[in-house]
């Protein structure tokens, strides 16, 4: 079953990787190379609006809204 949970504190590692591993092709090809910090900063843009997506209790994803 999917569940949603808020980011916590500790899941900024984790958002950081998964948009490193989902987001970094694409901005390079369309341009724009950003270090780690960089995707960091964007990754905590706004956290609070970041929520874990979980099948059962295996992260499997995130959204932010």
């Amino acid at each position: 079953m999917l569940t949603l949970r808020k980011a916590k504190e500790d899941d900024v590692s984790f958002l950081v990787e998964l948009r490193l591993s989902t987001m970094d092709e694409h901005m390079i090809n369309a341009g724009l190379v950003l270090s780690v910090d960089e995707h960091k900063e964007r990754v905590l843009y706004q956290y609070e609006c970041f929520h874990l997506v979980l099948d059962n209790k295996s992260v499997i994803g995130a959204v932010k809204f």
